[in-house]
């Protein structure tokens, strides 16, 4: 608790300051010495767009969605690609009045990387994380790689272990009325 409260004190004073550094996902990767496969492609924004140019199913992309709660302290919501957050089942999940999508700036500060290539575990700072149990379906998934152009396949029982998230429901279907969208 006490390293999760220092990182988010170092994370209000910084918001106002560049990056400073670069994420370096791939270091992160064989240092927590898991199984990767990195995918280069076009720059794409969405998970849609990122199933595409994989060609592979919506349903195998993973979304790493950074929100901010009433006190404007950051979490991380993981669903499949076909999903959208339920802000009313993460803000149930927190024990929390509001959670709203962080501004691109408060995303890409906290975790280092870009909105858009924001991978599921690997952050510049612990964050308070969830996944949904759809994503733990496929053993699996593909997820920000770090960049716009980069995807990376990672096993979800990995992902489980080194976000050291909650799974609790957070989803809903892209035709439901709750969604980050709105």
């Amino acid at each position: 608790m006490l390293r999760y409260l220092k990182s988010i004190t170092s994370f209000r004073k910084g918001l106002n300051s560049p990056l400073g550094f670069k994420m370096n996902f791939k270091a992160y990767l064989l240092r927590a010495e898991i199984d990767f496969e990195f995918f280069e492609k076009k720059e794409t924004h969405t998970a849609e767009a990122a199933a595409k140019s994989l060609g592979v199913p919506l349903s195998k992309i993973v979304k790493s969605i950074v929100f901010v709660d009433e006190n404007k302290l950051p979490l991380l919501a993981i669903v499949r690609g076909d999903q959208h957050v339920s802000r009313k089942k993460l803000q149930q999940v927190f024990n929390l009045k509001k959670a709203k999508i962080a501004s691109q700036k408060i995303a890409e500060h906290t975790t280092g990387y870009p909105t858009g290539g924001i991978p599921p575990i690997g952050h510049r700072n612990p964050l308070r994380t969830v996944i949904d149990p759809l994503v733990l379906e496929n053993e699996f998934i593909w997820a920000g790689g770090g960049t716009r152009k980069k995807m990376v396949k990672l096993n979800t029982a990995d992902i489980l272990r080194l976000s050291k998230a909650l799974v609790k429901s957070i989803s809903v279907n892209h035709d439901e009325s709750d969604y980050t969208k709105k």
